[in-house]
């Protein structure tokens, strides 16, 4: 199998038996229908390619694909025109029902992460119904998710139901994004036992081939395999190119072709307009690029003119439909000239068994394509014009955005353009990468003096506040040039006040985020006084960041109430998931202010609310429940505490939300030491620094599994990681960051406490404390009392260490705080012994925090005093997996950019894993880090 010749109508295959039938009509439609497919979705793209034609047997190369099966890859690497794709899809009708087929067709506008995700996500979803709604939820919601995360979430769908799956990409050499490179070879370090990945490609993609091959997965079909031997090049030229050649003739083709499939089929076309065609051999030249400029213009020029014009007006089209080609074409023959060019066998390629979607040969496009610039360039972006409108009449705007930027209509793209970000709500379903390479197409007059494309342009710039804040200028500057009047073309007033207050909530949230909480208050009162009245989803982020800023100027009441009306104007909004979110914000100011019991009946209303949740936004319940367990683990409920924790760490894996992922196993660090679970607590470790690393230096949240390292190397006794983690901890900028700065100076002040230095303990200590007693911050004076308490007893001052004590308690009691005195250990203990002599009044709450105290100690989660932390060799298990192999590239002296080949990362990446080695080593440079490495063991084994 593998050549095409002419095809039989109506004809029935006999397979063997087990082996089942090319799908129905019916059956592919039911499962990949055009009903199903969001807007921007292509269904053609996951049907396996039709052939019109019978194929010419080729057992040795079926055999061959038949052992894919065996492999976790299989990779199909030819040049163009050797039959990959033809001989995967014929024999795909040979795998048997109870192997699972997942078919994904790839062109260059895969390359958006965001739209080639959807599509293999999409594909898994259709075989495998339930496998990937979570990683498609969040994909359609805007969540930035890394590569660790995709490959948890892939690696999932498609062991989804346990049973045989062959995934293929097809055309997969036009991927050219790194981060999409990555997620593969991260799968394929640990591949399912039920998956085989199967790429069809024209280059090699850059992953470790030479390891897989090694291993035993990978299997391989090369050009030289796919290359046709002259008994099935001269079957081929009979049978499907009714072109009959002597035999030294034949010889010379197939020589001059060297066996490339469609070389022969060019040669063949244009050899049967000779009449003698032996004559036009000896002029046929050797080399490929030349052989097939000079073939495809032989072909284009025999054809019809009628012929011709289609040819090179649909040339535009990555894909051919028959009321499409009319519309571009401005003919009505659409139907007829795709059935002629498939009979004529004109490089034309069969989407769907419908034989309604097509697509030409890429060479052959690339020529027509070619040909038509030379000829007939001004009447391209007429042609561009005719296929947007009618993308646009069927409702697929991207499409149709995409042909009117080609077509340079800019009014008509700018229409199109708000008509598909009319709500700022939509803007992360859109994808800020997309809408950042529309916005480029247009010219800059056309952009600065659009106010809407403006302030596009700073939205899709979010995380780069001051490039956003430059766009926004541009925006209100935009709006200063419109006309008083409403002509056309120009937005109404009512529009452009709505648009100015949407300014005004970024500005607040930028300043609010660089900690000018004065700032912000001002703009999101600026911006409230501008948006529309039912503006309610921007009002209720603009209510957000006002909370956010009056926490930042510790007015705790003024938070809660903001965070309380951001919910309100949420549910206005009929987003259920955000009001849940806004009132988790909520509960920030009560855990300042030590209000446990309120935190717990505010996730109480989250959960009732979240019974009337879509399953797919599920995500915010994490909150509620990490919310829940920390109010657990305050009060020492500790087993209570880690059932819910699970719960909250169970769904972020389901998702793979980093976002929620690290703080969560960072509290799960402190628990697992609580409750004297050595290893799990080292599991939480690796797991948080995991997820860190993955969402990026300045991920989300990223900075709660650094502060929750300094406890775990107090337990283990590591104060070489301690105290690189403190010269770590002083380089990053977080001066505006008050949950930051707080948990430092905590955990430098108990690993001072450690050094039997409680004089500078106290140092880090009393100035934090003042401004949380000022603030009333009554949980966090009660952690920061515990250390001044056992400071006090290092410098042999039992008296005041009693009575710093003794305030703790008074702010602990209210509210049942226990799990801060139980860090102190022994001697807290101790103290706590001689308070209850001398505080008849506090006696039971006392007596309750002893009762924690002796659970502690049979948990084995309690100490006699806090231990003293000794040097230790470097363990390999506080270097992730990535940064081990990075190390041992740097041993082997390879360059940055060489560590990026071999790994496939970005250069960027690299030199971001090369600066954590060094800070983790405590060294400056390279060549100390691959000495201090060798010194203590880490480069003892290989990697």
């Amino acid at each position: 199998m593998g050549i095409s010749v002419t095809r039989r109508s109506g004809a029935c295959v006999l397979l063997p038996s087990g082996l089942r039938l090319e799908k129905s009509v019916e059956e592919e439609r039911n499962m990949y229908s055009f009903d199903t497919l969001d807007a921007d979705l292509l269904a053609t793209k996951f049907f396996i390619p039709i052939s019109s034609h019978e194929l010419i047997p080729r057992p040795r190369l079926s055999s061959q694909l038949a052992r894919c099966v065996h492999y976790p890859l299989t990779l199909l690497s030819a040049p163009a025109g050797f039959g990959k794709t033809t001989l995967l899809s014929q024999w795909l009708k040979q795998v048997p029902a109870s192997t699972a087929v997942i078919w994904l067709s790839l062109d260059e506008t895969d390359n958006n992460l965001r739209q080639f995700w959807r599509y293999v996500f999409t594909a898994l979803e259709r075989r495998f119904p339930g496998s990937s709604q979570q990683a498609l939820s969040l994909l359609q919601a805007g969540q930035p998710l890394e590569s660790k995360q995709l490959a948890h979430l892939l690696t999932n769908a498609i062991q989804s139901e346990q049973k045989p799956c062959i995934l293929v990409l097809d055309d997969y050499h036009v991927i050219q994004r790194s981060e999409i490179h990555e997620v593969f070879c991260l799968v394929l370090r640990h591949p399912p036992s039920c998956m085989h990945l199967v790429l069809t490609s024209r280059t090699d993609p850059p992953w470790p081939l030479a390891r897989l091959r090694a291993r035993g997965q990978l299997l391989e079909l090369r050009d030289k395999q796919f290359s046709c031997t002259p008994e099935e090049a001269t079957v081929f030229c009979e049978k499907s190119m009714n072109l009959f050649l002597a035999k030294e003739d034949m010889q010379h083709l197939f020589q001059t072709t060297e066996g490339w499939i469609t070389g022969l089929q060019l040669f063949a076309l244009a050899l049967q307009q000779e009449h003698e065609p032996r004559r036009k051999l000896p002029t046929l030249h050797s080399k490929h690029r030349y052989v097939l400029d000079y073939l495809t213009e032989e072909v284009l020029r025999q054809q019809p003119e009628q012929v011709q014009a289609f040819l090179l007006h649909t040339s535009i089209l990555k894909r051919l439909h028959p009321a499409l080609c009319e519309a571009v074409t401005g003919q009505s023959n659409g139907q007829e000239m795709l059935e002629h060019l498939e009979r004529a066998n004109l490089f034309l390629v069969g989407l769907d068994s419908q034989h309604c979607w097509y697509r030409y040969h890429h060479l052959f496009a690339r020529m027509l394509h070619s040909h038509l610039q030379r000829v007939c360039a001004p009447l391209i972006p007429s042609l561009h014009q005719r296929a947007s409108h009618w993308y646009a009449e069927q409702g697929n705007l991207w499409e149709a955005i995409a042909h009117a930027l080609q077509a340079r209509d800019w009014p008509w793209a700018i229409a199109l353009l708000e008509r598909a970000t009319r709500a700022i709500s939509y803007l992360p379903a859109l994808g800020l990468t997309t809408l950042q390479d529309w916005l480029q197409h247009f010219p800059v007059e056309v952009l600065h003096s659009n106010p809407r494309l403006c302030f596009l342009y700073a939205a899709s710039l979010e995380y780069y506040p001051a490039q956003m804040e430059s766009w926004l200028q541009k925006a209100e500057a935009a709006i200063q040039s419109q006309p008083a009047t409403e002509d056309a073309g120009t937005l109404p007033q009512a529009e452009l006040a709505d648009l100015q207050g949407q300014i005004a909530m970024y500005r607040a949230f930028n300043a609010r985020r660089q900690g000018l909480a004065h700032e912000a208050l001002t703009l999101c009162e600026q911006a409230e006084g501008l948006l529309a009245p039912d503006n309610y989803s921007t009002r209720a982020r603009i209510a957000e960041i006002r909370s956010n800023a009056y926490r930042n100027l510790c007015q705790s009441e003024r938070a809660y109430q903001a965070a309380l009306q951001a919910s309100q104007l949420a549910h206005k909004a009929e987003d259920l998931a955000a009001s849940i979110k806004y009132l988790l914000t909520a509960a920030l100011p009560l855990f300042d202010r030590g209000q446990l019991h309120q935190i717990w009946e505010l996730s109480c209303q989250a959960i009732e609310l979240a019974h009337n949740l879509d399953e797919t936004k599920l995500l915010v319940m994490c909150w509620v429940y990490d919310y829940q367990a920390r109010t657990l683990i305050e009060r020492y409920q500790l087993d209570e505490a880690h059932t819910i924790l699970q719960k909250a760490l169970r769904l972020g894996e389901q998702f793979a939300f980093a976002p929620y992922l690290i703080p969560g196993y960072a509290l799960s660090i402190y628990l697992a030491l609580l409750r004297g679970e050595l290893e799990e607590a080292r599991y939480a470790f690796q797991q948080a620094s995991t997820w860190a690393e993955s969402s990026g230096a300045e991920g989300q949240k990223a900075w709660q599994a650094e502060i929750e390292k300094i406890y775990f190397w107090q337990a283990t006794s590591d104060l070489q990681s301690a105290l690189r983690w403190e010269t770590s901890v002083k380089t990053q900028n977080h001066q505006q960051n008050y949950d930051w700065n707080y948990a430092v100076t905590l955990g430098l002040a108990w690993l001072r406490l450690t050094q039997q230095q409680p004089g500078e303990a106290l140092e880090l200590l009393h100035p934090l404390l003042e401004e949380n007693l000022c603030n009333k911050k009554w949980g966090h004076s009660i952690e920061l009392l515990v250390p001044q308490a056992y400071a006090y007893l290092q410098q042999q001052k039992p008296e005041l260490a009693l009575q710093t004590l003794d305030r703790a308690i008074a702010y602990a009691e209210p509210e049942g705080y226990i799990a801060a005195f139980i860090w102190g250990g022994e001697p807290i203990a101790e103290l706590l012994q001689q308070l209850k002599a001398r505080q008849p009044t506090t006696t039971s709450f006392i007596n309750t925090i002893l009762e924690a105290c002796e659970q502690a100690r049979r948990r084995k989660g309690f100490s006699a005093s806090l231990p003293d932390m000794l040097p230790t060799q470097f363990s390999q298990e506080l270097l992730s997996s990535r940064e081990l192999e990075v190390l041992q590239l740097l041993a082997q002296g390879a360059s940055n950019q060489e560590i990026a080949d071999a790994l496939v990362l970005s250069l960027n990446t690299v030199k971001g894993y090369v600066s954590i080695i060094l800070g983790k080593l405590g060294v400056s440079n390279r060549t100390q880090a691959v000495l201090r490495a060798h010194e203590t063991g880490l480069l003892a084994e290989k990697l």
